[in-house]
């Protein structure tokens, strides 16, 4: 990760990283992109969207979240949508579109 933030710098280059670790994420991207059932719900600055999340399931991915230091009464959020197939009854997977760069 490092290295890629320090080509980044050096290169001035664009990276477009798809991603499930929120701490990654963070850490890297100048702007992030939530995908929820495969369109994107929310798209902020990095540091924007991690301090103030609007969309319901962006709030649900931050909640679900491991923290870096356990804390038991942690409030969850969950987000509940309906599947955009009829035969699909839950959602098996969800993704963090980050944007690296200055672009």
């Amino acid at each position: 990760m490092n290295l890629l933030v320090d080509l980044q710098q050096q290169y001035d280059v664009s990276y477009l990283v798809i991603a499930h670790h929120l701490a990654t994420t963070r850490y890297m991207a100048h702007e992030v992109a939530v995908m929820y059932l495969g369109k994107i719900v929310e798209k902020a600055k990095t540091e924007e969207l991690f301090t103030n999340p609007l969309h319901p399931y962006t709030k649900a991915l931050f909640s679900a979240a491991l923290p870096a230091i356990p804390i038991s009464n942690v409030r969850r959020s969950f987000c509940k949508a309906k599947s955009p197939h009829p035969s699909t009854r839950r959602v098996a997977a969800a993704s963090i579109h980050v944007v690296y760069g200055h672009a």
